[in-house]
């Protein structure tokens, strides 16, 4: 018998309309099975190169993420953020992660839901006439929750006050927290004076003296009205309003209205 040479064979199987083989594409998938460039994907990376959340709890989030058979995911941002949540509400259920890194992995992952978030607790929103209502977006702030009595200060999580399981809270349609941790957390100092229950809180070259129950403050020497009086909590702490702390201390605030998550930096 003839031996065939490969180029007549080609012909051969051309000619009789047959198909040759291909090798399947082996080439390595992105990291982590996500299409390349996915932007939830982006900020889970940042949180761990951030030390928000650890490699392998990203793996977990990203696993608890991927729609399971037959589940339908909605088309619209504020559908998307509450899919998002439930799913992250279960890892924190299960211990996978802390109700701090929740919040923020809902800051940095929030889908758009067509605009700032407002609140109905007054015609300025939550923060008060300059408080941000924008979702907070950063990672290497500080990121309180109402209602959680944890804070997460530049990835790192802790108590807010230590001992008394205070929180943040909504009074009045404005929101009020325990200073102290957020102060010295950014290189400040806090000193309370019981005789006359006043707090003197000084950052960035500024000096700002608060009284309980009062609605006006001392800001480097000059006298300004507050939107909301400090106050103090059932537990005894100093509770103060964060917008006008931010704004006569130099500092920018994010208020996340579907978390309800304060971030401070």
């Amino acid at each position: 018998m003839k031996k065939i040479s490969i180029i007549s064979l080609l012909i051969l199987v051309l000619s009789l309309g047959l198909t040759v083989p291909v090798a399947a594409d082996t080439s390595t998938p992105p990291d982590r099975g996500q299409p390349s460039g996915n932007p939830m994907q982006t900020q889970l990376d940042n949180l761990v190169s951030s030390a928000v959340i650890t490699a392998d709890q990203e793996k977990a989030i990203t696993e608890a993420l991927k729609p399971s058979e037959g589940e339908t995911r909605p088309s619209q941002g504020q559908d998307m953020s509450v899919l998002l949540k439930s799913k992250l509400d279960s890892l924190v259920t299960t211990g996978t992660i802390t109700q701090v890194q929740e919040e923020a992995v809902l800051t940095a992952c929030q889908p758009p839901s067509g605009g700032p978030s407002s609140h109905a607790g007054g015609d300025k929103g939550i923060l008060g006439s300059s408080g941000s209502t924008s979702p907070a977006t950063s990672t290497n702030g500080i990121v309180l929750k109402i209602g959680s009595s944890k804070i997460m200060v530049k990835g790192t999580e802790k108590d807010i006050d230590p001992g008394y399981q205070t929180s943040p809270l909504i009074k009045n349609g404005r929101t009020f927290i325990p200073i102290r941790t957020v102060i010295e957390s950014l290189g400040g100092t806090v000193q309370w004076l019981d005789s006359d229950q006043s707090l003197t809180i000084t950052l960035n070259g500024s000096t700002v003296v608060l009284k309980i129950g009062q609605k006006t403050a001392t800001v480097n020497g000059t006298t300004k009205e507050i939107d909301g009086a400090p106050f103090l909590s059932d537990t005894g702490r100093t509770m103060l309003p964060i917008r006008f702390i931010a704004e006569n201390l130099g500092l920018t605030v994010n208020w996340d209205d579907a978390t309800q998550t304060i971030t401070i930096s």
